[in-house]
């Protein structure tokens, strides 16, 4: 025995991970503690203490460390488990937190409480990029002439690539899209990018 005997006037029940049940062992509830003297237990990280109160109460403890002690000279094996209260007031989240994400694929999303509809578009290079945008407008029902303007524009913003100049090209090519640029909305991501370069 490692405490006196007088000291384990409460009962507690132990509900383990794998549904196993032990009823009425004799515990000192305290207040992130609670000691078991009987060392035979098996009990682990993640359990659940239960003790019920002479007032008709159920207080629930989720045990953070079992604690084990085993039996030394006159000292019996014993738990002194540090324990987390499960019924009590639970903790408000900080009004202010700070979050910090880090990505390292391409096209990573994060989305918090929210449904992303945005659209990805995954283009290997600079040829391809504009290809898909020229093919893009083919598909769509545009008038020749109209067309013929929109692809020469893309030719010059493709020439363009890394220069000065590269800025007025695609303003250009976004002003004259006019009731168009909804198609084109899906590559805008892509060809913003050289606006950086």
């Amino acid at each position: 025995m490692f405490f006196d005997s007088d000291m384990f006037n409460d009962k507690v029940t132990l509900m383990k991970l794998d549904g196993t049940i032990v009823e009425n062992i004799a515990a000192s509830v305290q207040r992130d503690k609670i000691f078991i003297d009987d060392g035979t237990l098996l009990i682990e990280e993640g359990d659940i203490l239960e003790r019920k109160m002479s007032n008709g109460l159920t207080e629930k403890y989720e045990v953070t460390d079992r604690g084990y002690y085993e039996a030394f000279g006159a000292f019996d094996a014993h738990y002194q488990c540090d324990v987390r209260k499960l019924t009590s007031v639970k903790e408000t989240v900080p009004s202010s937190r700070t979050i910090n994400n880090y990505f390292n694929a391409p096209n990573t999303r994060y989305n918090e409480n929210s449904t992303d509809n945005s659209i990805n578009m995954v283009v290997n290079d600079d040829t391809s990029l504009f290809d898909e945008i020229r093919a893009t407008l083919k598909q769509q029902n545009i008038e020749e002439n109209e067309l013929a303007i929109l692809i020469e524009q893309i030719n010059d913003m493709q020439q363009s690539i890394g220069q000065d100049n590269f800025s007025d090209k695609y303003a250009r090519f976004i002003k004259g899209l006019g009731n168009h640029v909804t198609v084109v909305a899906p590559f805008l991501p892509a060809l913003s990018q050289y606006l950086i370069a």
